[in-house]
């Protein structure tokens, strides 16, 4: 067994250094009568790790039609796996070693993990990345995402001009690369906090054209569709894009819990948004979990929950309420925001 594992590590190798790439996705078709098999693996290539496998079975009534589905399902999910596993291998690298788009990714790992300092520290990186490559797309769209944490998670006196260095980022992004889903995506959020909603949902349709069938596109169609108050459409969407990629993420379950939240759907809404607190401690997330704690009737775990945040509720209710366009929904995050710190 060991001796068959080198050999098959040394063919891998040997490929991603004649194709020069870090990994290698690989599969298999078999047919059975009126069934087909399809297997799929992706690989790393320095250890020959797995980092994703998946097997579909599918009848074969319209061949064309699987073909379409496999591939965008495949699509969909080993981008945002393989960009999870970039970001853990430059994460572990000195900034003066990286390029443009690996200190992108650096600051994308960095922020996630929610914290302020992170932020500030992953700003550095971006700023850093564009003086490097002015034409470099990905590092605008990524400080557009910077300053939306700033303004939504409570760090900034200025929320709305933050908003506004943020639009401009994104706009930025786009005008670089306009198949940049992160940044149409951003474009919208950040419209929806400055109150520009003409064009969101024609953000959500070019998303739903350029992206059919992409986790993340997916999900923020949901994220701009609940932040319009379209809150049923915009779950629907949400759970879609975690069926296209079933290792979710924080983002993920953050829109869906406040998707469920917004549905006064409270008991959902905790469970959801407890699996995003075991990734990112974002204040903006975890806000809403204390409100729906409080909503779901759980007093105790509601005020450790809001006590927790490190940044006076009521500033945070009101930077978090740039998310929403419905004065109903920013009020029921403000209520039972106050409800979960024992204010009301």
């Amino acid at each position: 067994m060991s001796k068959r594992h080198s050999l098959e590590t040394e063919s891998i190798d040997e490929i991603g250094q004649a194709l020069s790439v870090g990994y290698l996705l690989s599969g298999s078709v078999r047919i059975a009568g009126d069934r087909v098999r399809i297997s799929a693996e992706m690989l790393e290539v320095s250890s020959g790790r797995p980092h994703w496998s998946e097997r579909y079975d599918r009848s074969l009534d319209d061949p064309f039609a699987i073909q379409e589905e496999i591939s965008r399902t495949i699509v969909g999910m080993v981008e945002p796996i393989l960009h999870r596993s970039e970001m853990d291998r430059i994460s572990r690298s000195p900034p003066k070693d990286l390029l443009p788009h690996e200190l992108m990714l650096r600051a994308w790992r960095i922020s996630d993990k929610g914290y302020e300092e992170g932020n500030r520290a992953a700003q550095l990186d971006l700023e850093e990345a564009i003086q490097r490559d002015p034409q470099y797309s990905d590092a605008y769209t990524q400080l557009a995402w910077i300053f939306w944490y700033d303004a939504v998670n409570g760090w900034t006196n200025e929320p709305e001009i933050t908003l506004g260095k943020a639009l401009e980022c994104a706009e930025k992004g786009i005008s670089l690369n306009p198949k940049d889903y992160d940044a149409l995506g951003g474009q919208g959020t950040m419209m929806v906090g400055l109150g520009k909603y003409e064009a969101i949902m024609r953000i959500v349709e070019s998303l739903a054209k350029k992206f059919p069938g992409h986790a993340h596109a997916t999900m923020y169609r949901g994220a701009l569709l609940n932040s319009l108050g379209q809150h049923q459409e915009a779950l629907a969407l949400i759970q879609n894009s975690m069926e296209i990629n079933p290792e979710h993420d924080h983002w993920q379950w953050l829109h869906k819990g406040i998707c469920l939240f917004c549905l006064e759907r409270f008991v959902e809404a905790v469970d959801a948004l407890e699996e995003f607190k075991t990734m990112s401690k974002f204040p903006f997330g975890h806000l809403h979990l204390a409100a729906a704690y409080a909503a779901a009737g759980r007093r105790e775990d509601a005020r450790i929950e809001s006590n927790s945040l490190g940044v006076d509720v009521d500033k945070l209710s009101d930077c978090s309420a740039f998310y929403y366009r419905d004065p109903d929904d920013r009020e029921r995050l403000r209520t039972w925001a106050r409800k979960a710190a024992q204010r009301e």
